[in-house]
């Protein structure tokens, strides 16, 4: 007899049996039910693939701490990502060196954070060899 386990698709096999069982609790906010994240993690996961990433790319996530960036997560693991969590109170030119020390291909960034993204880009472009940051 084989015994279908969770740990090939966990939300997906969660999403399955309790569709309407909450996921996440915020605080201070309404839950998100498995099925909701599971079908916002799928559409997330396809949008990150038609970035043209692929299969065990990199990507950076700089996010606030709440229920889109749990999203994101399980769409980078559906998309066959790795994910690299950003401090969203690092310096731009920490962020660049984290970003090519992991070799990530793509920084996703929440609106809040545009400004650190867009200095981050830019400070990329202009840096030379990776090098610790400093100061």
């Amino acid at each position: 007899m084989l015994i279908q386990t969770p740990e090939a698709d966990w939300l997906g096999w969660h999403a399955a049996r309790q569709p309407d069982k909450a996921a996440l609790h915020v605080v201070g906010r309404e839950s998100v039910s498995y099925a909701a994240l599971d079908d916002r993690a799928s559409r997330l996961a396809c949008w990150l693939r038609g970035l043209g990433l692929q299969e065990g790319d990199t990507i950076g996530l700089l996010l606030d701490n709440d229920a889109r960036t749990v999203e994101l997560w399980w769409a980078a693991r559906r998309a066959g990502l790795y994910f690299v969590p950003l401090g969203t109170r690092l310096k731009p030119t920490e962020i660049v060196y984290i970003l090519r020390d992991s070799g990530a291909r793509a920084l996703v960034a929440a609106p809040a954070f545009a400004d650190l993204a867009a200095s981050t880009r830019r400070r990329g472009r202009n840096a030379g060899p990776m090098a610790p940051p400093t100061g």
